[in-house]
């Protein structure tokens, strides 16, 4: 598995809008139940857990069955999360956690649904 963070205007380096979380596995995966697109911030905490907040809203989608991008759409503190803010990349920054009541598996289903921690993110 990978786990990424784009900027895609490479402009600053802390979180803002537009920039991106990429998680890409090498195998086509059921999406852990989630839709395609339009995946919600609470539907993604279904399957996913951050170790920092991500700000106040954020948006996933699965262009292929493999590769999920988390577009970051409101980069503001949530201060309902109590979470670290902001995120922050590097040995100790964010980490994503693939959560097993999500479900996540491969498809078709083979194994028990996936539940791992990445490493901290770097992009």
């Amino acid at each position: 598995s990978l786990f990424e963070a784009l900027d895609e205007d490479g402009a600053d380096s802390v979180f803002s809008v537009g920039d991106e979380i990429v998680v890409a596995f090498n195998i086509e995966t059921n999406r852990g139940g989630l839709p395609a697109s339009n995946i919600t911030k609470t539907q993604l905490a279904t399957v996913f857990s951050f170790s920092q907040s991500l700000g106040k809203s954020y948006v996933g989608y699965w262009p292929s069955r493999s590769t999920l991008r988390i577009l970051i759409v409101d980069p503001t503190e949530d201060l309902t999360d109590t979470k670290p803010y902001p995120p922050t990349l590097g040995s100790a920054g964010l980490r994503v956690s693939i959560l097993t009541a999500g479900g996540l598996t491969n498809i078709p289903a083979t194994c028990q649904p996936l539940a791992t921690t990445s490493g901290a993110i770097t992009g």
